[in-house]
């Protein structure tokens, strides 16, 4: 951070520009922009309280995409459970059933609005098809597996978050 003038003297280097528009951004570092627009796909592992407060946060956040939901839930029952919560009031998301392990869930008319979403239906972590379903990241919402190393079980790309009111 520091470099030297002619007369000897320590200055502070000048701080480094970045670019404030994507069509600079652009110009600036092609790679940059790439970076900028990625999605993340993720997975949930459990869809209690939490897995429902976490898919919904989610759903609404552009910069990441739910590809895959383990639980025990049928299909034909998701909709009513994501737009009703006792605490968080009412929502009005469309769940379209594709099959009993694929699901829509939108909020819009148009279909583009609506994002596919698979559904795992295992208690051992070794068998869920995170990769298989390109989920990169894995939201633990289960309480279940509590240490680095239970959570390693889950077989993703870049790992596996750890969501909770309360630990152990």
């Amino acid at each position: 951070n520091f470099y030297f003038t002619s007369q000897s003297k320590c200055a502070r280097s000048p701080p480094p520009t970045f670019p404030t528009s994507l069509e600079a951004a652009r110009a600036h570092e092609p790679r940059l922009l790439s970076f900028l627009t990625m999605v993340i796909m993720c997975g949930i592992n459990g869809f209690g309280r939490i897995g429902k407060c976490t898919f919904l946060q989610l759903l609404d956040q552009q910069e990441f995409a739910v590809r895959a939901i383990n639980t025990s839930m049928k299909a034909t029952s998701i909709q009513k459970y994501i737009n009703t919560d006792s605490t968080h009031g009412t929502r009005n998301y469309v769940v379209r059933v594709v099959d009993e392990d694929t699901i829509q869930v939108g909020s819009g008319a148009t279909v583009s609005s609506f994002r596919t979403v698979k559904l795992l239906r295992s208690r051992n972590p070794e068998d869920l098809p995170w990769r298989k379903n390109g989920v990169e990241i894995v939201f633990e919402t289960t309480g279940a597996f509590l240490t680095t190393k239970e959570m390693a079980r889950h077989d993703v790309d870049y790992g596996t978050v750890r969501c909770g009111a309360a630990w152990r």
